[in-house]
């Protein structure tokens, strides 16, 4: 790590630094699902969050999944000075997650750039994930239609004491991972319930007749595009999933014209999962390093 840096605190990102990350983002607009607080702050111990900021620029520091540091850009990389850009990727080692339309600012001379498909964004319209269009979707809406004859369905914004409910829903989803929890994203997951108000992640619990069965969490990631954070539901209802990801495209459908599922980690259940749902885009995540 450059000296310069390596010898100044890097802050644990906390809630102290949530208008300042939240203002940073609002003013990229961004298309990828890491720039948000809720992002930089559940996941800032398995990551190692840390707030850096060089040349009067704020930026984040992170571990990949295989230990390997990267650094964040807290601001379009368009607007940084690129001697600023340079000095953190001496410190740091790689620039993550990069857009593709900011490439060009790192030409292959100077630059090595590549991505993981691990890493890569799903995108889907709200028409088509709201009424699961097209001949490819034609089984999510067979599920759909089942889940709602089987059980009827209703949902209800997750607030007061039915947070206990979507606590249950998680618990017994957990209950059939065949994982510890801190191998799944339920510690996150529970946190983001516990605390859903202050990261201002929106949620409604999904029921099959007048049994809790599912809830979806997440939040507006830019000005057409809604963010699914998590989605829980009991495995007994089939057909939870299509009703819970049809109604929240459906709730979400006049402000927005896209739902962005995040990326699948390099699972194989979450590929499948979401390739299922036949995207309509997806958004790579490019690392940009000196050569």
């Amino acid at each position: 790590m450059d000296p310069s840096l390596s010898a100044r605190r890097l802050e644990p990102v906390g809630w102290k630094h949530e208008a300042r990350v939240r203002s940073l983002f609002r003013a990229m607009d961004p298309s990828i699902s890491d720039y948000t607080f809720p992002n930089l702050y559940l996941y800032r111990r398995r990551h190692g969050h840390r707030v850096v900021r060089e040349g009067g620029y704020v930026f984040f520091t992170g571990l990949f999944p295989d230990g390997g540091r990267y650094v964040m850009p807290g601001s379009d990389p368009a607007v940084v000075p690129m001697d600023v850009t340079i000095r953190c990727l001496e410190a740091f080692g790689v620039l993550y997650p990069v857009p593709a339309e900011r490439l060009s600012l790192f030409p292959e001379d100077a630059f090595s750039i590549s991505h993981s498909e691990a890493d890569t964004d799903y995108l889907y319209t709200t028409d088509g994930l709201a009424f699961l269009e097209g001949s490819e979707r034609r089984r999510k809406r067979q599920k759909l239609r089942q889940f709602q004859s089987l059980y009827g369905h209703f949902a209800t914004p997750i607030a007061g004491e039915n947070r206990k409910d979507a606590l249950g829903v998680l618990e017994e989803w957990q209950d059939h991972q065949g994982l510890p929890p801190d191998q799944t994203d339920y510690l996150f997951c529970r946190e983001a319930l516990e605390k859903m108000e202050r990261l201002r992640l929106s949620g409604f619990l999904h029921f099959a007749g007048s049994t809790p069965a599912g809830f979806v969490l997440g939040e507006p990631l830019n000005r057409n595009t809604f963010l699914i954070s998590f989605a829980k539901g009991k495995k007994e209802f089939k057909g939870i999933y299509e009703t819970m990801f049809s109604q929240t495209a459906l709730l979400h459908q006049e402000r927005c014209r896209y739902v962005n599922f995040a990326e699948d980690l390099g699972k194989e259940a979450l590929r499948r999962t979401k390739t299922s749902y036949r995207p309509d885009g997806m958004i790579r995540k490019y690392r940009i390093s000196l050569k």
